[in-house]
């Protein structure tokens, strides 16, 4: 038996989906923001100061995991993934319809079984209070990043097939076209 969800229930997720989309893009963009700022400060500071911050490569690193596994939910979300689709757009209907599904259900799988494969590494690095070398920071916090994307690209996959079904994003020419 198939679900059926009401018009109004589509809205309130297609709603949903943007806001966690647009958190996740401005987290990825206050991320690189903050790169490049201790880039620029540790390459001013090694040209005229003659030192660099000892934590500066540290906290790009963190922040960048942060920037991937947030930029990747607000993909998932968006449908602007990477993903081959030359040969899909020229199925059937029915048989498109059952690819996406079937490329859907193996993703969400695939990120699910990372998901707890990485919370067993975020419980063992909590449990022994393991942290970085330059920042003292907890390692777990940085690599729960990594626990939180995989299970919020999921969620996100999962939502976007609820909300717009088994259908493939727009290409960019069906976007320009669309505006005309």
């Amino acid at each position: 038996m198939v679900m059926s969800l009401s018009p109004r229930t589509i809205s309130v997720l297609q709603r949903v989906g943007d806001a966690i989309s647009y958190v996740c893009l401005v987290f990825a963009a206050i991320a690189l923001f903050v790169i490049v700022g201790i880039c620029g400060a540790n390459v001013a500071c090694r040209h005229f100061a003659g030192f660099a911050f000892s934590w500066g490569e540290e906290a790009m690193l963190f922040l960048m995991i942060l920037m991937i596994f947030a930029g990747a939910t607000a993909a998932a979300w968006q449908g602007s993934h990477m993903h081959l689709d030359m040969l899909v757009r020229r199925l059937p209907l029915v048989w498109r319809k059952a690819s996406i599904i079937a490329s859907a259900t193996i993703s969400v799988v695939l990120l699910l079984t990372l998901s707890v494969a990485s919370s067993e590494v975020v419980s063992a690095l909590y449990r022994f209070d393991q942290r970085s070398v330059a920042l003292e920071f907890p390692m777990w916090i940085p690599q729960g990043s990594v626990t939180a994307g995989f299970i919020m690209m999921a969620v996100m996959i999962v939502l976007r097939l609820v909300v717009f079904g088994a259908q493939l994003p727009k290409t960019e020419a069906e976007l320009i076209e669309h505006a005309s």
